[in-house]
């Protein structure tokens, strides 16, 4: 995984992630009868309590071992029981939200990308994991999956488009990650049509990738919405050159 990756990681979403994140009670196994009716309870069980499935009865003692693992400082315990509980239960959302952020937490971004998009599946309109899939697939280097994560990402949160995600390609680049750099700025220029540093660094990685054409439509449209850009001078000259 490249090095230069870890320093875009943030830690807002860690911390929606891991707030909540507390032991769950297990359902009784004979939930009470429902209050008879013209009571104000009628048809639920008692106050406080829920019905859960037998996968979900299995899983919530395992996904308490994990919360008894954080609060003892032991977090790769903790990633192993959430896990678990997850695959007892994979729709168990508490499972999947906890294994992301612990995953996270302790830099194993490919058990925090499977566990966030196991997450979206449950709740495809969760901004926190929808942002944790797109940040451990970064983190990964894995385009097949980052592309689809960004797409929801800013849907979600169009401001990431023209800061973050731009920022993010140029680590692609620098790292040598040239189709997923070229891949992230075509849906960055999709959301943000003028921006224009979307444009001069897709040139510049059409560029490197030996796609002529792209590089010149890319610069050609930089140096159209941005004239007097400081690296307006570069862009022609590659231009010029190609």
């Amino acid at each position: 995984m490249p090095n230069k990756l870890r320093v875009i990681l943030p830690v807002a979403f860690l911390v929606a992630l891991f707030s909540g994140i507390s032991s769950i009670p297990v359902a009784a196994d004979e939930p009470p009868a429902a209050a008879e009716p013209g009571t104000d309870r009628e048809q639920t069980t008692a106050e406080g309590e829920e019905e859960f499935s037998e996968a979900r009865q299995e899983a919530i003692p395992v996904f308490n071992e994990g919360v008894a693992a954080i609060e003892a400082g032991d977090m790769p315990k903790a990633l192993e029981k959430f896990q678990s509980a997850s695959a007892i239960d994979p729709e168990f959302p508490d499972a999947s939200r906890a294994a992301a952020a612990v995953a996270m937490e302790l830099e194993d971004f490919q058990a925090a990308a499977d566990a966030a998009e196991n997450l979206v599946r449950l709740d495809p309109d969760n901004a926190d994991a929808i942002g944790t899939a797109y940040f451990a697939e970064l983190l990964l280097g894995d385009v097949d999956r980052l592309i689809p994560s960004a797409r929801r990402l800013a849907d979600v949160n169009p401001a990431v488009v023209s800061n973050e995600m731009l920022q993010h390609a140029q680590v692609l680049f620098d790292d040598n990650l040239l189709a997923g750099s070229r891949s992230l700025l075509e849906l960055i220029i999709e959301k943000e049509p003028e921006l224009a540093q979307a444009y001069f660094q897709l040139g510049l990685t059409c560029n490197m990738l030996g796609d002529m054409e792209c590089a010149k439509q890319a610069l050609g449209k930089f140096l159209e919405i941005a004239p007097d850009d400081p690296d307006a001078a570069t862009a022609q000259s590659l231009l010029d050159y190609l």
